[in-house]
């Protein structure tokens, strides 16, 4: 679905896309990228019926020419990895952050609910403090470290793979002898916080700090086709 329909079937979210000055404030749109032969390897993995597919590290992903540049440029000659998140998402559910990049380019046009650090208080976050971001397909972006997001949403009920590339080792588990530094610290470099809907995000402990509605993006389009894992 495209951003003009997709706004008339979501009337009470303002979708706004990221080729927009406004996500200058959130992150970039990486026009010098090509993601030809990352999209090619990446449409190789499935998409589940239902639910989605989380993978943090993929060698064969990690192995193109786009992550040897991402690795020089975006994340300024560190160590990543590049994992992807395929399926199906309909709602906000949570938000992560990372203090470092994170870069994202899908084989679907697909949407983010975006949030910015500096607004998350003690009480929490507030949705209304979101913005609705519509990120075409075979777009790459770069989100700032301090850009709240989550899993993206579907425009279509086909759902979408999508690449993540982060500095190597994120969202791996946190050393025992840590201990509790910070209550929002969940995964090595992973913010996180749910809202109070997510009971399996807070039965693993992460705090319910998302204030007011569990936002959710509307995509009224039949399925085309299923790849099913």
């Amino acid at each position: 679905m495209n951003l003009e329909r997709l706004q008339r079937f979501n009337p009470d979210l303002t979708i706004l896309s990221v080729n927009s000055a406004v996500f200058n404030e959130y992150g970039q749109v990486l026009s010098n990228i090509d993601p030809t032969e990352m999209l090619a390897k990446l449409n190789q993995h499935l998409i589940p019926k239902s639910g989605s597919t989380s993978v943090i590290a993929d060698a064969d992903l990690l192995d193109t020419q786009m992550a040897e540049q991402l690795r020089l440029t975006v994340f300024g000659g560190q160590q990543i990895q590049i994992g992807y998140y395929n399926g199906h998402n309909d709602h906000l559910d949570a938000l992560e952050w990372h203090h470092a990049p994170e870069v994202m380019v899908a084989t679907a046009n697909v949407c983010l609910f975006l949030g910015q650090r500096a607004k998350l208080t003690r009480n929490g976050y507030a949705v209304g403090a979101l913005r609705t971001f519509f990120v075409p397909a075979g777009t790459v972006i770069a989100l700032y470290g301090t850009t709240m997001h989550y899993a993206p949403l579907q425009t279509s009920e086909d759902g979408y793979r999508c690449m993540v590339a982060l500095p190597a080792n994120t969202k791996t588990d946190l050393p025992a002898k840590m201990g509790n530094v910070d209550p929002l610290l969940h995964k090595r470099g992973q913010w996180l916080i749910a809202h109070p809907d997510n009971h399996a995000l807070i039965e693993q402990g992460v705090v319910a700090g998302i204030m007011g509605k569990n936002l959710a993006l509307n995509c009224q389009i039949p399925a085309t086709s299923w790849v099913v894992v």
